[in-house]
């Protein structure tokens, strides 16, 4: 790899000569300009911005806009361990992270929070936009041009975002419904769990689900919609009832967040007579021992450790090493079940 030091030489210069002119600092006559230019093109020589930034000892700090992280339900705290081991890695290249968490079920909430982390100085945003996708897309429509973003979870159409980290959201509800299809009977009757929001990844899951099912009619579903989908403790239980109390007879439950073991808990205390076949997301600690245990079947795994990780490289490549980065950065569709969880590794 051709150095500094090398083109100082065949272009009889200082290296601060070589240097002046890589970065356009002037000073230099037009004529050892051009003959270091051609030295420089002949060597194919790429600056290793790496080093510079070290050698300036820039700090760069990431922040991080998400929702708040829910101990219980699971999710946003897989998301973190692999933001923060991608921090940990990147600590001596000097970069840093902010979190700034908002309440996902409130728009004002996450207007309020968004406005703190734009007046903080932050070098680039990584964003998990939640439900509320309008509020979201105007917030990063009026960022400052220099401050790049990343989404991970689920996207933002319409949006300049530097990189998507995502699963896809339809096919992973078309895959979870060919499982079900294969643990149920025919005819069977399934409820499905989602939220209302139009465009949300969750509302596309269902959709999925319900397109591979349109040319089955002996199986019926129904839709059910909890209140407050990222706080579950709440309002899972009234949802559950109802389910449950309705002229429906439901053989199989598909829910398109990481609540299965919140439905698992219900049914074992309120309806142990009968297995109900059941698929949901995310390896949540509850998750895997509910899947272990047989009480769930299976398990789409959108790999949250993962995003998180590959969000802050994305930003650290883009931003650090000017490096170009993915546009789309897709999750793969991972089943996992019972007897394979024990083989079944993330990050």
């Amino acid at each position: 790899m051709a150095t500094l030091k090398e083109i100082a030489k065949r272009a009889n210069v200082s290296i601060g000569t070589v240097d002046r002119v890589i970065h356009k600092r002037g000073n230099v006559s037009k004529l050892k300009e051009n003959k270091i230019r051609k030295i420089i093109a002949e060597l194919d020589y790429k600056p290793n911005l790496f080093a510079q930034q070290l050698q300036k000892n820039k700090k760069f700090t990431f922040g991080v806009l998400m929702p708040e992280t829910d101990v219980k339900l699971g999710y946003w705290p897989m998301a973190m361990r692999g933001i923060n081991k991608a921090i940990s890695e990147l600590w001596k290249q000097n970069i840093r992270v902010t979190y700034f968490h908002y309440d996902a079920n409130s728009k004002e909430s996450f207007q309020k929070i968004s406005r703190i982390a734009i007046q903080n100085s932050i070098d680039g945003l990584l964003i998990a936009p939640g439900l509320y996708l309008d509020v979201i897309r105007d917030f990063v429509l009026h960022l400052e041009d220099n401050i790049p973003y990343v989404f991970f979870d689920s996207p933002v159409h319409g949006t300049k975002s530097l990189c998507d980290i995502l699963q896809d959201a339809y096919n992973s509800g078309w895959l979870s419904a060919k499982l079900m299809h294969l643990l149920l009977p025919n005819p069977s009757e399934i409820a499905i769990i989602t939220v209302q929001q139009k465009g949300n990844h969750l509302q596309n899951r269902a959709y999925g689900f319900i397109q591979y099912f349109q040319d089955k009619p002996d199986y019926k579903l129904h839709t059910f919609f909890p209140k407050v989908i990222e706080s579950p403790m709440h309002d899972i239980d009234h949802l559950l009832d109802k389910i449950f109390q309705s002229r429906y007879k439901i053989d199989g439950i598909f829910t398109t967040n990481a609540l299965a073991y919140k439905i698992v808990e219900y049914i074992s205390e309120n309806r142990p007579e009968k297995k109900y076949s059941l698929i949901g997301y995310d390896l949540t600690e509850k998750n895997k021992q509910y899947l272990k245990e047989g009480l769930i079947d299976f398990i789409i795994n959108q790999k949250p450790e993962i995003q998180g990780y590959k969000g802050i490289y994305s930003l650290y490549r883009h931003i650090v090493l000017k490096e170009p980065v993915q546009s789309t950065v897709l999750m793969s569709l991972d089943i996992v079940t019972k007897e394979n969880i024990a083989y079944y590794q993330e990050i």
